[in-house]
């Protein structure tokens, strides 16, 4: 069962080449990710689900998502059913980790200059992530 976790894009780090590990961290209890066996369980291609049920965060455009595969995730992880505000049931939190397990998961899964497992949506379509999406990033101010 893989899951996806949202990602901004502004979470790129260029002078590491690769995501900040903060972007998997607890918030409002837990570190909010979408399952992708329901998703393909509804017949609806990954970026429309997202667009569906998320295209009201106008910051998260463009869509970049991370998938894993969270079987190796600590053991005292926890992941629930947690059907978000807009009423997305694919909505999964993993709880359980501490912001420094979770940022250590998400260090050791995305080595330095790693962009595999990542996707950007585009026309409602899930595609890799290239070094040239990566150079078209918003920097954030003073990088």
């Amino acid at each position: 069962m893989d899951l996806i976790r949202l990602i901004h894009p502004l979470n790129f780090d260029p002078r590491r080449g690769r995501f900040q590990s903060n972007v998997f961290r607890n918030l409002h209890g837990g570190i909010s990710t979408i399952s992708l066996e329901c998703i393909d369980s509804k017949n609806l291609p990954t970026c429309k689900h997202i667009r569906e049920y998320y295209g009201d965060l106008k910051w998260l455009f463009p869509v970049i998502f991370w998938k894993f595969d969270p079987s190796d995730l600590p053991a005292k992880a926890k992941i629930l059913e947690t059907p978000s505000i807009s009423g997305d049931e694919c909505h999964r939190d993993i709880t359980n980790l501490t912001d420094n397990e979770a940022q250590k998961y998400f260090k050791k899964k995305v080595p330095n200059h790693n962009i595999s497992n990542f996707f950007i949506c585009e026309n409602d379509c899930a595609r890799e992530l290239t070094q040239g999406d990566i150079d078209g990033f918003p920097k954030k101010a003073g990088l």
